[in-house]
């Protein structure tokens, strides 16, 4: 259980500094605590403060301002055509994880945000206090959620044997779409994350990432990336604003003093799970889609298990695909040149003369370099069966270099506190 008496008094000692009305969020949009010290007509705490969670439209409000990179104190602007009143934000930050907010709302729309602001910046190391003591106060749900999280990895690998009631609850509400996501920081070897500070940063990413979202949503780190159920309520939009916070969030925690996403993220959906034995299927599927995403540019930043083409097969074979002409060619002169270019040729369907102009070079230019390849392979490299042969194993190559971003052996480890 919360300890509830620990967040209402950091509450109530920020209305008493600030003289205003003050609301504690958690990261997931649940109101925490609340004081009810003065008056207000201020729709988005009268909303918050019944409903016990912050509405769909107020947490609109609170991404536009850009509320998952914040880690100051900032003011969000008033909204007086919905009824929301200018107000003071206090991102609680303790030791790199976020977690909550602290709302001070201003009296009327005649009560100007910017004294707040400077009484609440006067704050200062007792920022960190507060931020200290809800992170310990909070710390009994956030094991219990640890334990919601080892509950879902184990019904995806064998769900047979771990049948939960509240994931078959969430399934009967109709099919949920399973999806994979990761950002290239995580799996990369240079400057990734160390394997203790992947699950708090993805936890923090993906609680950054679902606070504009309304519909129902299951998730949980695992390894390098973070498997999610997304109720049949959950759109394209949805997922395409989960997956622009998830980035930006990744990238702010990642690479020191930076200011903006420096890659997007990355996800590998599969089909819709109706019941827990499906699970296990529908996340290698999902996974097989991300990792072809990562080796494979070619591919959209969302790739499904029934986009990938031909890395459904080689995720199912046992050992790397070989070819005597790849070889060949890559021990040639200019073999990487050659190779890239026959992958371009093969990818596309566009006209030689268009695909030519795409690759800056002239059309004659084109034919020659295949007629160079012709040479070293003694065939035809468009001929059907030398295209197929170079075709796959190029994908095979690639295949070979994909990111582990997941394994069950690792597992455990990466989802300690």
């Amino acid at each position: 259980m919360l300890d509830q008496s620990r967040l209402d008094r950091v509450v109530d000692e920020v209305a008493r500094i600030t003289g205003r009305n003050v609301t504690l969020d958690d990261v997931f949009s649940k109101v925490l605590a609340y004081n009810t010290s003065f008056p207000t007509t201020d729709r988005a705490r009268m909303e918050a403060v019944l409903m016990k969670s912050v509405s769909a439209e107020a947490r609109v409000w609170e991404a536009e301002g850009d509320l998952a990179s914040r880690t100051r104190p900032f003011i969000l602007p008033a909204r007086p055509e919905v009824g929301f009143l200018a107000r003071v934000c206090i991102p609680l930050v303790h030791r790199g994880l976020k977690t909550g907010y602290l709302w001070v709302a201003t009296s009327d729309p005649n009560d100007p945000p910017e004294p707040i602001l400077e009484v609440v910046l006067a704050l200062g190391d007792r920022i960190e206090k507060f931020s200290s003591a809800v992170r310990e106060a909070i710390e009994p749900a956030t094991q219990e959620s640890v334990a919601r999280e080892r509950a879902l990895l184990a019904a995806l690998r064998e769900p047979g044997r771990h049948e939960e009631l509240w994931l078959s609850d969430f399934l009967e509400d109709g099919p949920a779409q399973v999806a994979v996501l990761t950002h290239p920081t995580l799996y990369r070897r240079r400057g990734a994350p160390a394997i203790d500070e992947r699950a708090t940063l993805l936890r923090h990413a993906m609680s950054e990432a679902l606070r504009a979202v309304s519909g129902r949503v299951v998730w949980a780190p695992a390894g390098n990336c973070v498997v999610a159920l997304f109720g049949p309520e959950i759109g394209r939009v949805d997922v395409s604003s989960v997956m622009r916070r998830f980035s930006r969030v990744v990238s702010l925690h990642s690479v020191p003093g930076h200011e903006g996403s420096l890659d997007p993220a990355e996800m590998g959906m599969a089909g819709r799970a109706g019941n827990v034995m499906e699970l296990g299927i529908r996340f290698r599927e999902a996974l097989v889609a991300l990792q072809a995403r990562t080796v494979d540019p070619a591919l959209p930043e969302v790739s499904t298990y029934e986009s990938v083409g031909i890395y459904q097969f080689l995720s199912q074979l046992d050992q790397k695909a070989k070819s005597s002409r790849l070889s060949a060619i890559e021990a040639s002169a200019k073999g990487q040149d050659q190779l890239e270019l026959l992958e371009r040729l093969y990818d596309s369907d566009k006209p030689r003369n268009e695909l030519a102009a795409d690759l800056h070079i002239h059309r004659t230019s084109l034919y020659h370099r295949l007629r160079s390849i012709g040479k070293i392979i003694d065939d035809d490299p468009l001929s059907s069966h030398v295209r197929l042969d170079l075709h796959v194993a190029l994908k095979a190559q690639r295949w070979a270099r994909r990111p582990r971003l997941f394994s069950w052996d690792t597992e455990p480890a990466d989802l300690q506190l």
